[in-house]
């Protein structure tokens, strides 16, 4: 039998909600509604267990995990299934690299860390990073904070042995994903390209409805 996965989320936005809700409903009702991949190595969307969430929302943080991801700005949909407490309290997370052991030692019951805090701001992604090393922790980077192409980041958690995966959530359908579709369409009608970046621009407070605080 396969073990539960331990694991641990920075960021308590839609995407941990859709996350956290979309695995419930597929324990509940068998749906993959979403999901490309169901099982990876034997390890099934069912396996996955949370065991800490960080976040930076005043509003969030001591909250149950399955609690604060439905707390604004958050406006991921309530999906159809029920819900119980994660027994996860949201925990504190970093605003800089000052508190990387505090984190580090709240990693004490994780195998994965699993970041998706709001992109832009990579010294704070390198903080967890080097928190999950320090804790013997994979790290999984959703944004496009320059992280496992950091090749200082890469040797230290090629040195511990442990697993470094990312950069950007790009199986989601978000700007990452039409960037690429945009420059492939470009280069197929002839342009050569030199190089390119992408802004994320929205309404006020559309970003905070997103950013995993």
């Amino acid at each position: 039998m396969i073990k539960k996965v331990r694991v641990a989320v920075v960021g308590v936005g839609n995407n941990t909600s859709a996350l956290v809700q979309g695995i419930a409903l597929h324990r509940e009702s068998g749906s993959l509604v979403g999901v490309r991949r169901p099982i990876v190595d034997g390890i099934a969307v069912g396996d996955i267990e949370f065991v800490a969430a960080f976040a930076t929302s005043k509003e969030k943080i001591g909250r149950d995990l399955t609690e604060a991801i439905f707390l604004p700005p958050n406006n991921f949909p309530r999906l159809n299934c029920d819900l119980p407490r994660a027994g996860v309290p949201v925990t504190e997370g970093l605003v800089d690299a000052t508190a990387v052991d505090r984190v580090a030692a709240a990693l004490g019951g994780a195998e994965v860390l699993l970041y998706s805090a709001p992109s832009g701001r990579p010294e704070v992604a390198r903080a967890y990073a080097e928190a999950a090393r320090t804790a013997g922790v994979a790290f999984i980077n959703t944004t496009a904070d320059p992280i496992s192409r950091d090749p200082q980041v890469m040797s230290g958690f090629e040195a511990a042995g442990l697993p470094l995966l990312g950069d950007d959530l790009a199986s989601q359908f978000g700007t990452s994903v039409v960037h690429n579709a945009l420059l492939r369409l470009l280069q197929e009608r002839g342009l050569t390209l030199v190089s390119s970046y992408q802004v994320k621009a929205c309404p006020a407070g559309a970003v905070a409805a997103d950013d995993g605080a």
